[in-house]
């Protein structure tokens, strides 16, 4: 661990590893893993379609193979019934992304908490929610 020079006190040395053990102390690991997990897919989600957008003002052919592409995986996830065994974090990423693309939500992919939780994403970005 390495810890500032210009520590005024061995007070200060307890509160940064306090500060470094609390988490692990007083939180759910696995509760703090999963959020991760999700929170990177929506990253990830974000930077791949920020990356897609400038292939496509590179090549403006490549929007063609993204669509096909976009339907070939939604095809993959709703008609072969894996939604069904998919996590709520991962709905809601699969629904992040969705949003992203502009694409149209499927029944299948509709719910109750789902359709709040998207609801309530777009509100608070400053965009309408519908």
């Amino acid at each position: 661990m390495l810890l500032p020079e210009d520590l005024p006190d061995a007070w200060a040395v307890m509160g940064y590893i306090d500060m470094l053990v609390a988490p692990h102390t007083h939180c759910d690991a696995d509760a703090i893993e999963a959020s991760a997990q999700a929170t990177r897919a929506i990253a990830q989600s974000i930077d791949d379609r920020r990356a897609c957008t400038h292939l496509t003002d590179l090549y403006p052919g490549a929007q063609k193979y993204l669509r096909a592409m976009r339907k070939h995986r939604e095809t993959i996830v709703i008609v072969l019934s894996r939604w069904n065994d998919m996590t709520w974090r991962e709905r809601f990423s699969w629904r992040i992304k969705r949003l992203l693309w502009r694409e149209q939500v499927m029944p299948a992919e509709t719910g109750p908490s789902l359709d709040s939780a998207v609801k309530s994403r777009k509100t608070r970005s400053g965009k309408p929610a519908h």
